[in-house]
């Protein structure tokens, strides 16, 4: 898969045009796991760039502490994301720690977008950084609405 095509294919470069997309592309990379390989854990502020996959599927979790239970720890399953879906948008927008631990699922290619890179192109292209943040906001949402369902109707629990 080329590197405009994937960005093509994810939500958050969606409207952009092939230049821009070229533009981007120039500055990605692809990396490939094997099954069950950790690409970030929650918490983790050594790699705040943006990933989409390219190919093979990753899971995302978070670990949670009863500290009403000793401090019990528990890892639960957030979503699993297949190809063309992102992650890793939240840490474009703060540069904080990461929210999740990223583990493959299955052999894996990621598309690498450079975290600083992107801020700075948003920063530098306007018009395509408002869409790139349009589209990072709109996937936020739409994760942000899901897991507010999951705790309303008490998945977690």
């Amino acid at each position: 898969m080329e590197k405009i095509d994937c960005l093509k294919s994810s939500r958050v470069f969606k409207g952009l045009d092939e230049e821009t997309l070229r533009k981007i592309g120039g500055s990605c990379e692809f990396a490939r796991f094997g099954k069950g390989e950790v690409v970030f854990e929650e918490g983790s502020m050594e790699n705040l760039d943006l990933y989409v996959v390219a190919e093979g599927e990753v899971m995302i979790t978070t670990e949670l502490v009863d500290p009403a239970n000793e401090g019990l720890r528990e890892i639960f399953f957030l979503t699993l994301l297949e190809r063309g879906d992102t992650f890793g948008e939240i840490a474009i927008l703060d540069r904080g720690p990461r929210t999740a631990t990223v583990k493959t699922n299955a052999e894996t290619t990621l598309l690498r977008v450079p975290g600083e890179f992107l801020v700075r192109f948003a920063e530098e292209n306007v018009e395509a950084g408002y869409r790139i943040m349009r589209n990072v906001a709109q996937v936020v949402c739409r994760r942000l609405r899901e897991m507010d369902f999951v705790i309303k109707h008490g998945a977690l629990l």
